[in-house]
């Protein structure tokens, strides 16, 4: 008996699964055993991961369905290196992400204080991944996590062995990209007004209050506001925490250079180098993340308006009952462009500094050994080098950057669109050049870009 005669074979595009599809639906005239079918997987190239007792579930009469004869063991990437808070930090991800959990907002206004010498930050080294195997026997391999630098920041140094931060002052910690910096506080005892005026400070804000529209709020640090803001302009080097929700009338804009926390965003602009993190809905908005935009607490919707976000968005609720259009992009965005461009030309400019630094060390270096050079000359020995210290530090900070950058424009696969609950008609979803729009209501599904073409499944 040729099992050529009553079945086809379906591999993966990725050579991870294959599966036996019947040809033509009768009872063969004698039992397949297993050799015949470890043969026939044979001659299709099939020798790994191949599932027992598949001959006897065919002798148990016609397969109406795909059944799935092997299994390859996929790859695990491994961890990237990651730099962990010491400090208590408030409102983290993984509680903002638990949908048992709840959000105290007094929490993240009241961030918590470190002084001088304290370790503020660890880093969490990468680990190796392990190769995986396909169904034809062929290794694939896995990814090793990515590695970074930890960077000095504003008041806090690296320690020798690279692997924690450490506060060079007291002050407030505030978290920046692969680094922490510490900083002193500017407080203000309830909403910003005319007597309080523009606010631009150097370090951390603290608003014991709201900020009503036409006001500006700038920080180098963080911005923490536990009332309402409305059409004002919010502007953090770090990240921005906003217990009581934005309300802007389509009028000023919240911007943040890590993450935006906040409790719900009504007709406001806001982008975030990170994460966007809202715990109730998103309404008629323009929202951009590097990262995330998450809103699963509460009802968890998002309506009406644009969200982008580099990473991945999660929701409950997409869209609404009366068709409003909204949509969604996923992947490197206009952001993303700008910041590689941005890089490119510093890697540049840091490259050209530091080749015209060594040239004049060298000939610095050469004088000072032939016993000609002066003591202005050892004093301009020591700040060149100290300035080659300094460029060849945003040399390395430009390079990783721009290999993440690279992560997000040519990786956009790995994105995704989760809905939770409802995805609503009108709904527009892009990956990319890729874009599908929802013509009918869906629930419980996760979207992704798969072999240039927009894919979806149930998520439980």
């Amino acid at each position: 008996m040729e099992l050529e005669d009553f079945f086809e074979l379906e591999i993966s595009g990725d050579g991870m699964t294959a599966a036996l599809k019947q040809k033509q639906l009768k009872d063969y005239e004698n039992d397949i055993t297993e050799e015949q079918l470890a043969e026939f997987l044979k001659l299709h190239g099939i020798v790994f991961g191949i599932k027992p007792g598949i001959a006897g579930r065919l002798n148990e009469g016609p397969v109406s369905e795909k059944l799935l004869v092997a299994k390859g063991r996929p790859a695990v990437n491994g961890r990237d290196a990651a730099m962990q808070l010491v400090v208590k930090a408030p409102a983290r991800k993984d509680v903002l992400n638990d949908s048992n959990s709840s959000v105290n907002f007094r929490d993240i206004i009241e961030i918590p204080s470190v002084q001088q010498g304290d370790t503020v930050a660890v880093k969490i080294e990468k680990t190796p991944g392990a190769d995986g195997t396909d169904v034809y026997g062929r290794e694939v391999t896995a990814r090793e996590g990515r590695d970074f630098k930890l960077r000095p920041g504003k008041n806090t140094k690296v320690s020798r062995d690279s692997l924690r931060l450490i506060a060079l002052s007291a002050g407030q910690p505030s978290t920046g990209n692969k680094t922490v910096h510490v900083y002193p506080v500017y407080e203000v005892h309830g909403d910003v007004s005319m007597k309080v005026g523009n606010i631009d400070f150097v370090g951390n804000v603290t608003i014991n209050g709201g900020v009503p529209s036409g006001y500006s709020v700038k920080a180098k640090g963080d911005i923490r506001i536990s009332g309402p803001v409305e059409g004002a302009e919010i502007s953090a080097g770090g990240s921005v925490y906003i217990s009581r929700g934005i309300v802007a009338q389509n009028k000023g804009f919240i911007k943040a250079g890590v993450d935006i926390f906040t409790s719900f965003i009504n007709q406001a602009e806001a982008e975030a180098g990170g994460d966007i993190y809202v715990t109730q809905s998103i309404l008629h908005s323009n929202i951009s993340a590097g990262g995330f935009v998450r809103c699963i607490k509460g009802r968890g919707n998002i309506v009406g308006g644009s969200i982008s976000a580099g990473k991945g968005i999660e929701m409950n609720e997409a869209g609404n009952s009366m068709n409003t259009p909204t949509t969604f992009f996923i992947g490197a965005g206009k952001n993303t462009f700008e910041k590689e461009k941005f890089y490119e030309e510093k890697l540049k400019k840091s490259a050209e500094e530091l080749e015209k630094l060594h040239l004049l060390l060298d000939k610095l270096t050469e004088k000072e050994e032939k016993g000609a050079a002066g003591a202005k000359d050892r004093i301009m020995i020591l700040r060149i080098r100290s300035t080659i210290e300094k460029a060849s530090r945003e040399y390395e900070e430009s390079r990783e950057e721009l290999g993440e950058l690279a992560e997000v424009s040519h990786n956009g696969t790995e994105g995704f669109l989760t809905v939770h609950k409802t995805i609503y008609p009108n709904s527009a979803i892009q990956f990319g050049k890729y874009r599908c729009k929802i013509n009918s209501l869906h629930q419980h599904l996760i979207f992704k870009l798969e072999a240039g073409e927009i894919r979806f499944e149930s998520v439980t």
